[in-house]
């Protein structure tokens, strides 16, 4: 019966349906198909996040200074780099732990920039943001310094963590824990101390001909591409591939909350998007294409039309 409710595939434990979660623990949804708790497992979702953590804490003890191909090498590595942050988070009194490593621990950051983990930092941030009792100072300067640099930690990869990290100004966090991890450190008299504005830097192979933001998205036409990233963690969710060179991008947000996407292409077409409301998007898919139109006059009529049906 234990295999049947939990089944395992690719060395992976799954639950077989959702309500086996909420009949374990508790976090039973109204109109849900389960009526109460188990009596017998009394199952804490806190303290399965607990064992993670003390387990990812165990790990970095012992694998702080393992080397890039090491940590590729396992999954076991690249498990504790991508969700071992969200589970200090989710732990039991662990959250300001969780947050010092995140900030401080320049070693964990070469190894997931190696590891090719950078979205996690971003995802890490939105976790620690929810924590209380957090100082989330060094934490948000960790988060816009890899945004700021992602470009470069993505071509050189954790080699220049600690370079970048040595040009931040004096009072910085970051280069605090360059002097904690490094014995010696040339000091450079010059550089700038005040702090960088720029926040975020997104690398296309082509020159960005359009562009276009919302409190959810961010959009950059490049080539024949529109790049869809996550205001937030500046995260890439989808490539949009159109029918020529993109020439202009418009991204409008209703009242009643959804949005709508269109694209402009030096062939004279334009392509529009139904991109609904922020949070039912999925992460990684955008929605279906809607209608492509030869001309301004086409795009119109057919928003209008799309509009008399939804008021009615």
């Amino acid at each position: 019966m234990t295999a049947l409710l939990f089944p395992v595939r690719e060395g992976k434990i799954h639950v077989f349906h959702k309500t086996i979660v909420d009949w374990l623990t508790g976090e039973i949804a109204d109109g849900g198909s389960v009526r109460e708790r188990s009596e017998i497992f009394q199952v804490r979702r806190c303290d399965g996040h607990t064992a993670f953590a003390r387990g990812f804490q165990a790990w970095l003890g012992a694998h702080s200074e393992a080397p890039a191909e090491a940590v590729e090498a396992t999954a076991e590595a690249r498990y504790w780099l991508k969700h071992g942050i969200v589970h200090s988070c989710r732990a039991d009194g662990m959250a300001a732990k969780a947050a010092e490593v995140y900030a401080r621990d320049l070693p964990l950051l070469r190894q997931r920039t190696d590891a090719g983990l950078l979205a996690s930092v971003a995802k890490d941030y939105l976790e620690l943001r929810q924590c209380k009792g957090v100082d989330l100072a060094p934490v948000l300067e960790m988060k816009q310094f890899v945004g700021k640099y992602t470009d470069v930690l993505q071509r050189e990869k954790g080699a220049a963590v600690l370079q970048l990290a040595s040009q931040q100004p004096d009072d910085s966090c970051l280069l605090k824990a360059v002097r904690q991890s490094m014995q010696r450190i040339l000091k450079w008299c010059n550089k700038p101390q005040q702090k960088d504005a720029c926040v975020a830097t997104l690398a296309h192979k082509s020159s960005v001909q359009a562009l276009a933001v919302s409190t959810t998205r961010i959009i950059g036409g490049s080539g024949n591409s529109l790049f869809v990233y996550d205001a937030e963690t500046e995260e890439l969710l989808e490539e949009l591939v159109g029918t020529s060179e993109v020439k202009s991008v418009s991204l409008t947000e209703q009242a009643d909350g959804t949005q709508l996407l269109a694209a402009g292409y030096a062939d004279g077409t334009i392509q529009v998007w139904d991109a609904g409301r922020p949070f039912q998007l999925s992460r990684t898919a955008m929605p279906s294409l809607l209608t492509p139109f030869r001309s301004r006059s086409q795009a119109l009529s057919s928003l209008r039309r799309r509009s008399r049906t939804r008021t009615q």
